[in-house]
């Protein structure tokens, strides 16, 4: 299974947080997994349970959309330009304003 390395990295730091090493605690998910799936039900049923189990919302839009510039601007390296990249904040400022105030 391949994740982002920043999820890789969000995991592997929340394990270690807890005194787990990384590969220790993804394989007990799997055999929890394993586990639900051998009482009955398939995989997605699995997932699905351990999902509403934990309560994990769903990102709405604009949460997916911030998510996205994070990884953009962590990855981001200015060109010689900079009267472009100010319009793309000034733009994405609007932006945010403008949704704190709906």
């Amino acid at each position: 299974m391949r994740l982002r390395p920043q999820d890789k990295d969000t995991f592997s730091a929340a394990a270690e947080q807890c005194g787990i090493d990384p590969s220790v605690a993804a394989r007990q998910l799997i055999e929890l997994v394993v586990q639900r799936i051998e009482l009955g039900g398939d995989l997605l049923d699995a997932i699905h349970e351990l999902k509403t189990a934990w309560g994990v919302p769903r990102r709405s839009p604009i949460q997916n959309r911030l998510a996205a510039l994070n990884r953009a601007v962590a990855n981001f390296t200015p060109s010689n330009d900079l009267s472009s990249l100010e319009d793309k904040i000034e733009a994405i400022e609007t932006e945010l304003k403008r949704r704190a105030n709906d």
